[in-house]
């Protein structure tokens, strides 16, 4: 006899929170891709082509930010352990972002360099940095209320409308 009951509420019971993540983790990805897409200065100095693709995927992130978030809903999705697993998400994708950078620093030897830290601060934490003018879109998916679509997808359409001779469709009828 299985401890979960049914084979059917075995797998939901574990998928749910892999769901939840899920859903954390677009939005991160979505409010983190409209602010690249404000800041286009960041690419100042970017091979044109790796700008391109960055600005890219930056833009088609909106078109699958509601997809996780939707089918956890429609699945029943708990919002206590929604809210829960967005706290979890929030610290490992930050802090594995962070980890990941200080070790690139690190190999780079920047590191420990004031003008590292400088442009650190000034990337993430100054009032327009990606973390600080974020903070609103973060606590805004805590709310009962949320819905990825709630969240503005006019950078993304323009820059896709805009851009349409720097990438081309694939899989699609065009």
């Amino acid at each position: 006899a299985s401890s979960c009951g049914t084979q059917l509420s075995c797998t939901r019971r574990h998928f749910m929170p892999i769901l939840a993540a899920t859903a954390a983790t677009e939005h991160f990805t979505d409010i983190f891709a409209d602010w690249l897409l404000s800041h286009s200065e960041i690419f100042e100095g970017t091979e044109p082509r790796l700008r391109t693709m960055w600005q890219w995927h930056a833009a088609e992130e909106a078109e699958h930010r509601c997809t996780a978030f939707d089918v956890y809903k429609a699945l029943g999705g708990n919002e206590e352990w929604r809210i829960r697993i967005f706290h979890y998400v929030t610290v490992t994708f930050i802090g594995d972002v962070m980890l990941q950078t200080m070790h690139n620093l690190w190999r780079d030897g920047s590191l420990f360099k004031f003008s590292t830290w400088k442009s650190g601060y000034q990337l993430l934490l100054s009032k327009d940095g990606l973390f600080r003018s974020n903070i609103g879109h973060w606590k805004a998916y805590k709310k009962a209320d949320f819905h990825p679509a709630q969240q503005s997808a006019v950078l993304s359409e323009q820059w896709l409308q805009n851009n349409t001779s720097a990438y081309s469709l694939v899989g699609r009828n065009a």
